[in-house]
């Protein structure tokens, strides 16, 4: 996934990055049927009093109702286009299955538009496919992982993130009634989820790097000084003095 940088027309924009959002259709409206009304609470309790601050406002969002259990067993699906998901970090891909249904699923890295994608015992391992524990090799990549059967994924989730099973223990040796109870069915078995690159994307501020120089917008300084119980920093690029609120040194 590719990472796209701006031209430092103001100091914040020099260290400000957004993903590229490679292989997401960016013009793709949510499927309709798979959308739900997701209200604002705006900060407020029952009583409509403002109980956390510097909530509301924003754009309108409808939640993406995604198949956490991937139980359409053995019918293969093609994976319509990617799309982007103000609910979670991760893409999400639509998958439209042999009978015509339509379900939302997480993006694993390589999956892309026209890929058949299929939940079973003897599927392959390739990203997109869920199977049970029993049937991944020792080493694969995985996420979307089930903590209770048939609940539905609960662990690995997010953007970048996977999961690799390391041991099988008791040679997870289940006969057809196990193996029905203990499907885990794991989203897909290889590499992490969609996005891999969000850890590198930085907002505006340069919060990860150091305060910036407020005229330049650079974080390398010359010289540090406390002064005044303050820490004052001079700027090696421009010479501007400023204070660093993210230091930790004092005057003594």
């Amino acid at each position: 996934m590719s990472i796209k940088t701006y031209r430092p027309t103001t100091p914040a924009r020099r260290q400000m990055t957004v993903s590229g959002f490679d292989g997401v259709d960016k013009h793709a409206k949510p499927e309709k049927s798979l959308t739900e009304v997701l209200k604002k609470k705006s900060g407020r309790n029952s009583y409509g009093r403002i109980t956390v601050r510097h909530k509301g406002g924003g754009n309108r969002q409808k939640y993406r109702v995604i198949d956490f259990k991937r139980n359409k067993l053995e019918m293969e699906g093609e994976v319509v286009r990617l799309e982007y998901d103000p609910n979670r970090s991760a893409f999400i891909a639509l998958i439209k299955y042999e009978d015509g249904e339509l379900r939302y699923i997480l993006a694993p890295v390589g999956l892309k538009a026209g890929d058949k994608v299929v939940s079973s015992a003897a599927a392959d391992i390739k990203p997109g496919n869920a199977l049970p524990l029993a049937n991944i090799p020792v080493g694969t990549v995985i996420h979307n992982i089930e903590l209770y059967p048939g609940k539905g994924a609960q662990l690995v989730r997010s953007a970048g993130v996977a999961a690799q099973l390391m041991a099988k223990e008791n040679g997870m040796e289940l006969d057809a009634v196990q193996a029905e109870e203990m499907y885990a069915r794991l989203h897909p078995v290889t590499q992490e989820l969609s996005d891999d690159e969000l850890d590198n994307v930085t907002g505006g501020d340069s919060c990860d790097v150091g305060y910036s120089c407020p005229k330049c917008g650079s974080t390398e300084a010359s010289s540090r000084e406390p002064l005044y119980g303050c820490t004052y920093v001079t700027c090696a690029c421009c010479g501007a003095t400023y204070w660093d609120p993210t230091s930790t040194k004092t005057q003594n």
